[in-house]
C-alpha cells in the first residue's frame, strides 16, 4: 500500500529519468507513462477477481473516456465523476437481463418472455441529479461544479451510457449464454414458465450483486486513478517549465560539487524537491523535502537521502529559515491506494 501523492512522485521521477536519460520527448514520456499508470490502476480488480473479465472491461473503458479529465482535476470534479461511474455501472444487470432474455429465447421457443425488470428501469435516474438534495451525495457534488464540468459530466454519462454496454457485449453474451444452456437443458417441462421467471430471477439478483461490488471498485479506482495522474502530471509539467530556474536554485547550493556530475537520479529528485518546495502552492515542507529523501533512499545510493536532505534543508533556509524546521506530516490516510509502491526500469545507467 501506498499514498496516491507518494506514488505520483515515483511515476513523475520515472519520466524526468526517461526524459533525462532516455532522451524521450516530454510530451511522448508523459503520454505513455499515463496511459501505463491508467491501465494498472484497470487491471488491478482483475488480480483479486480472476473468474471475471467485466472489472478490467468496465474500468478500462471508463478511464479511457476519462483521461481527458486529468488536467483539471478539481477533487469535486473527480468525486462527482466516480460516483456517477459507480451508479451507472450498477444499472449493468438491466443491459445483462436483455442479452439473456435473448438467449433463452434462442433456446426455448412459443413462450411469452416479458421482462420483469426492465420495464421498472428509468434510464440513468441515478446518475443525472435532477434536484439538489443534501442527502444524495452525486446530487451535492454536482451542484458544487462550475458550468463546464456539469457540462463533461453529463457528456461523460452519456457516452459510457451508450458505449459501456457495446463494450461489455461481448461478456454479456457469453455469461448470458451460458446460464441460457444451463437453464434449457434442466427445466421442468410441466413447469416451463414459472421455472424460467424463477430461473430469470436469480440470475439478475446475481448480477445485482455482481455490479454493485463491480459499482464500489469503480468509484475507488478512478477516484484514485485521477488523484495520482494528476498530480504526475503537474510535478512533471511544472517542474519541466521552470527546470531551467530550479537547476539554478539547485546549483546555487553547489558548494564540493558540480550540478552536471549529478547522477540524474539524484538530479531529478532535487529537481522534484525544489518543484514542491518553491512552486506549488499550501505545500508542507516537511513533507516536501522528506518525501524527497525517501525517493532517494529507494532510488539512489546509500548516501543519495542524506545529500538530498542537506541540499533541500539549505535551499529552504535561504528562503524561509523557519520553515527549514518544519515537522513531517504523515499524508492523509484517504490518500492511500491499492497499488504496488514499485517502479519498473528506474535504474541509474550514467
Amino acid at each position: 500500500m501506498i499514498s496516491s501523492r507518494r506514488l505520483a512522485r515515483e511515476w513523475a521521477l520515472k519520466i524526468l529519468y526517461q526524459i533525462d536519460v532516455g532522451k524521450v520527448p516530454h510530451e511522448e514520456a508523459l503520454a505513455q507513462a499515463l496511459t501505463t499508470l491508467r491501465m494498472e490502476f484497470s487491471q488491478r480488480s482483475s488480480r483479486a477477481q480472476k473468474d471475471s473479465a467485466f472489472e478490467p472491461l468496465t474500468l478500462g473503458y471508463l478511464t479511457n473516456t476519462l483521461s481527458d479529465v486529468i488536467p483539471t482535476a478539481r477533487p469535486v470534479f473527480v468525486k462527482t465523476l466516480a460516483i456517477g461511474a459507480s451508479r451507472l455501472v450498477q444499472e449493468a444487470p438491466n443491459w445483462q437481463e436483455a442479452r439473456f432474455q435473448m438467449a433463452l429465447k434462442r433456446r426455448i421457443a412459443r413462450l411469452n418472455f416479458e421482462p420483469p425488470f426492465l420495464a421498472k428501469h428509468i434510464p440513468n435516474a441515478t446518475v443525472m441529479p435532477l434536484s439538489q438534495s443534501e442527502n444524495d451525495p452525486l446530487s451535492t457534488n454536482y451542484f458544487a461544479l462550475t458550468d463546464d464540468e456539469r457540462k463533461r459530466y453529463r457528456r461523460f454519462i452519456f457516452e459510457a451510457s451508450e458505449g459501456l454496454p457495446i463494450a461489455l457485449n461481448d461478456e454479456f453474451k457469453s455469461l448470458a449464454a451460458d446460464v441460457a444452456r444451463a437453464v434449457a437443458q434442466n427445466r421442468p417441462t410441466p413447469f416451463q414458465a414459472d421455472y424460467l421467471l424463477e430461473q430469470r430471477v436469480a440470475f439478475h439478483e446475481k448480477e445485482e450483486a455482481r455490479w454493485t461490488r463491480i459499482g464500489e471498485i469503480v468509484e475507488k479506482q478512478i477516484v484514485d486513478w485521477l488523484k495520482v495522474a494528476s498530480f504526475v502530471r503537474q510535478l512533471v509539467t511544472g517542474t519541466l517549465e521552470n527546470v531551467k530556474e530550479i537547476d539554478k536554485t539547485i546549483g546555487s547550493q553547489s558548494a564540493g560539487w558540480k550540478l552536471e556530475r549529478l547522477v540524474s537520479v539524484d538530479h531529478n529528485i532535487l529537481r522534484l524537491g525544489c518543484f514542491e518546495l518553491f512552486y506549488t502552492p499550501n505545500r508542507v515542507t516537511g513533507v516536501a523535502i522528506n518525501e524527497a529523501v525517501e525517493l532517494a533512499k529507494k532510488y539512489s545510493t546509500a548516501e543519495s537521502g542524506s545529500f538530498v536532505n542537506g541540499v533541500l534543508g539549505a535551499l529552504l533556509a535561504k528562503v524561509e529559515p523557519t520553515a527549514a524546521q518544519a515537522s513531517v506530516e504523515i499524508e492523509a490516510e484517504e490518500d492511500v491506494v491499492d497499488l504496488p509502491d514499485e517502479l519498473i526500469g528506474l535504474e541509474e545507467s550514467e
